[in-house]
């Protein structure tokens, strides 16, 4: 037989010495010259109006370079297949956590200290944090321009005037007739709860904003293109002018797909025309990245004595929380994966992703 030269051979991994002597750089390890350290502000409530921001006193501490809000952000709206999210809170925020303000300074220290010399007048709203509870007539609505919000036809259906971002129906055969066929039937209601990725390297850039309008980011994410398109629609910019570098990434799961960091590094490398490094604490991780989607899961199966299945009907309510990141895809992928890995002859399955006051949700290791 045949000597194989790939199958059955011990294959070293190509970047595995360097990764085992430490020689590789991850998101984390990135220093360009004449770079700022660059920190965000982040909402204490879960929804409010912004009624002003000021930043006076954080521009005027020493080693302070540019301070951005939603003021600077031009409002270019991105998302994977609803762009229904922008750069900063622009009328109102939607979670606590969501970005408010940034400062670029010398170091860390300054541009923390720097921070806390932001003032910023909320006006609280009604908030909604139960994907059960907004998809109720009359609860607070976290998008109230919904409406306005391009998406991909086939992929994402918003319901204007509600919470729901996304809504999957799968219908084969007569389910009622197969229940009535059943020996057996199994009806539950189940939830899951939202679970943080807690990669040992948090999220992680530095962006250089070059004078001639061109972007050179470096960042850990996981999906280099996807975060190229996104920034070029948030800074309303051709995709051409966007560079990513993709560099070394310490665990994602899923939870570095989407940007988070590079936006905010942007506009502060932008106004204060050097790179900007920022790196996400733990706190941060939590209160700011994304989770897995919390879900409610009603679930009722028919089946014969024989063993053979033979209806299933189930509806899927994910909490995508303020933003869709990637819900509205995941709420379609667990409509397809409801059915299970038989063949169930009657079915019938409808998924909703729902928006609610909390840490928007997205990929997390097999979505949904």
């Amino acid at each position: 037989m045949e000597e194989l030269s790939v199958v059955g051979k011990p294959l070293p991994r190509v970047d595995g010495v360097t990764r085992a002597t430490g020689r590789i750089t991850y998101g984390v390890d990135v220093k360009v010259p004449g770079m700022l350290y660059g920190k965000l502000l982040h909402s204490d409530y879960p929804h409010a109006r912004i009624r002003n921001i000021d930043y006076s006193q954080a521009l005027r501490l020493p080693g302070v370079k540019a301070v951005v809000t939603g003021a600077d952000d031009p409002g270019g709206r991105f998302g994977a297949r609803l762009a229904d999210q922008v750069i900063f809170a622009h009328e109102k925020v939607r979670f606590a956590g969501e970005p408010v303000a940034a400062v670029a300074a010398i170091d860390e220290e300054t541009a923390a200290e720097a921070l806390s010399l932001i003032e910023v007048e909320y006006e609280p709203l009604p908030a909604v944090f139960d994907p059960i509870e907004a998809m109720q007539p009359g609860a607070p609505l976290v998008h109230e321009k919904l409406h306005e919000y391009v998406f991909w036809e086939g992929w994402a259906r918003p319901r204007p005037g509600t919470n729901i971002c996304n809504s999957v129906s799968l219908r084969r055969g007569d389910p009622e007739r197969g229940f009535a066929e059943a020996d057996a039937v199994v009806e539950n209601t189940y939830r899951t709860h939202a679970i943080q990725h807690t990669s040992i390297e948090p999220h992680a850039c530095v962006v250089n904003a070059e004078a001639d309008g061109r972007i050179t980011v470096w960042s850990c994410a996981q999906a280099p293109y996807q975060l190229r398109m996104g920034l070029a629609a948030a800074l309303r910019i051709p995709a051409s002018k966007v560079r990513v570098i993709g560099t070394a990434v310490g665990g994602g799961y899923g939870g570095k797909t989407r940007m988070k960091l590079e936006g905010p590094a942007a506009l502060l490398s932008r106004k204060a025309g050097r790179p900007v490094k920022i790196v996400y604490t733990r706190t941060e991780e939590f209160i700011a990245a994304t989770t897995r989607h919390p879900s409610v899961i009603r679930m009722k199966t028919g089946a014969r004595r024989d063993g053979m299945l033979v209806a299933c009907e189930a509806e899927l309510i994910y909490d995508t929380g303020a933003y869709t990141e990637a819900g509205e895809i995941v709420v379609w992928e667990v409509v397809q994966g409801a059915q299970g890995p038989y063949f169930i002859p009657n079915i019938q399955v409808d998924g909703y992703c729902v928006y609610t006051n909390e840490v928007p949700s997205g990929y997390f290791r097999a979505p949904g």
